[in-house]
């Protein structure tokens, strides 16, 4: 057992979680699959499998992890690499999106997913009492998902991106982390290290993306340097206060990781960027996903 998968608490892998299928709608030339998969007992995940129209036979797929509610996200991500020929899995990890607590925060005023104060917050600090971080268990969802389309005869399991921005860019990163069978990561707006964070006297970075102990054994880098060779993209990370990094402070942030992909010899693979306007995220995104 690695320590990553120690740290994480993942549970020991199983069958691919079985897929109830709740509906099937068509839409500009993409067919999208609703469904119900089970990660665990009890722990339903909500996928929505979107795939081109009149491509049949194993294509290649991507798992794009929705972040918390889904507002921030992009709709048409999905819907245009679907368009380039992908299978895209579209998921909400337990707590997020539809699978949401129906619980209100007692605070006036406080959100659901304040990082210290809201109803994401009190999850997580009940997850360490039970040895097992909410982001484990978010990460776990996420592979649930992955066993699910390597199960499927229309997905090339060799083929099989993760894409994750925010929040739900920490449990990518986790994920492809835990599963080498990740063929490339694409992750956006992830904090910069743990350390750091640890080192602020202030701190804006939500609990939830903790987790106890790691420090003792790696940080955020040595996860993305263990990727290598696989491609991977970082964009936009950020520090203690979720501010953006400036290019200079995000090439020394980074600078372990492309040591570790030129000790790999694959130098190109790995990129670190800092995209200037926001609305730009999403085509620099499709672009270098359509490379891969």
């Amino acid at each position: 057992e690695s320590k990553l998968h120690k740290t994480l608490a993942l549970p020991e892998e199983v069958a691919a979680p079985h897929a109830k299928k709740m509906g099937e709608s068509s839409i500009a030339g993409l067919t999208v699959e609703k469904l119900v998969l089970e990660a665990e007992p009890g722990i339903m995940v909500p996928v929505r499998v979107i795939s081109p129209n009149g491509q049949s036979g194993k294509l290649p797929a991507v798992l794009y992890l929705r972040d918390r509610t889904g507002e921030d996200d992009s709709p048409a991500l999905p819907a245009t690499l679907a368009g380039q020929g992908r299978r895209v899995a579209v998921a909400d990890v337990r707590g997020f999106g539809e699978t949401m607590s129906p619980l209100n925060v007692p605070e006036k005023g406080v959100t659901y997913f304040d990082p210290r104060d809201g109803m994401d917050a009190d999850f997580t600090f009940a997850s360490f009492f039970i040895g097992r971080p909410l982001l484990g268990m978010r990460v776990a969802d996420a592979l649930a998902v992955l066993r699910y389309l390597r199960s499927r005869d229309d997905v090339d399991a060799a083929r099989i991106g993760i894409v994750g921005h925010g929040w739900a860019g920490m449990i990518a990163l986790f994920t492809a982390g835990a599963d080498p069978q990740i063929s490339w990561a694409a992750l956006a707006e992830i904090p910069a290290s743990y350390f750091e964070i640890a080192s602020a006297q202030l701190y804006d970075q939500p609990v939830s993306l903790m987790l106890p102990g790691a420090l003792q054994d790696f940080d955020l880098q040595d996860v993305l340097a263990s990727l290598a060779p696989r491609p991977l993209l970082v964009a936009n990370p950020t520090d203690a206060l979720v501010r953006k990094l400036t290019r200079e402070v995000t090439v020394k942030a980074y600078e372990p990781v492309g040591a570790a992909y030129r000790d790999a010899r694959a130098p190109q693979a790995f990129g670190a960027i800092v995209v200037p306007i926001d609305a730009d995220l999403d085509g620099v995104l499709e672009k270098w996903i359509g490379a891969r």
